[in-house]
């Protein structure tokens, strides 16, 4: 029985949006992160390059999401700059 891909998967249907790994990123939260401790912190990384960061803040890791997107981010090193041109 052939398995069905859900919609959006990557296919090339045409139905809905696809999602390419290199849009791809892991998110864990830290243990006390929660609306409970109001703390936003923990890793992210992105899948296709493996790139990955702690982030202490909701700007932290939006600023990475758009410079791995943007292809601003090509190492560690280079977030801080990310971080400064994004405040």
């Amino acid at each position: 029985m052939p398995t069905q891909e859900p919609p959006g998967s990557g296919n090339t249907s045409g139905a809905g949006p696809s999602f390419p790994q290199s849009n791809a990123f892991v998110l864990q939260f830290a243990s006390d992160s929660g609306p409970e401790t109001g703390l936003f912190r923990g890793k992210v990384q992105h899948v296709a390059s493996g790139e990955q960061i702690s982030f202490q803040s909701t700007d932290e890791l939006w600023a990475f999401i758009r410079g791995v997107l943007l292809g601003r981010i090509d190492g560690p090193s280079t977030l801080s700059g990310v971080l400064d041109e994004e405040r």
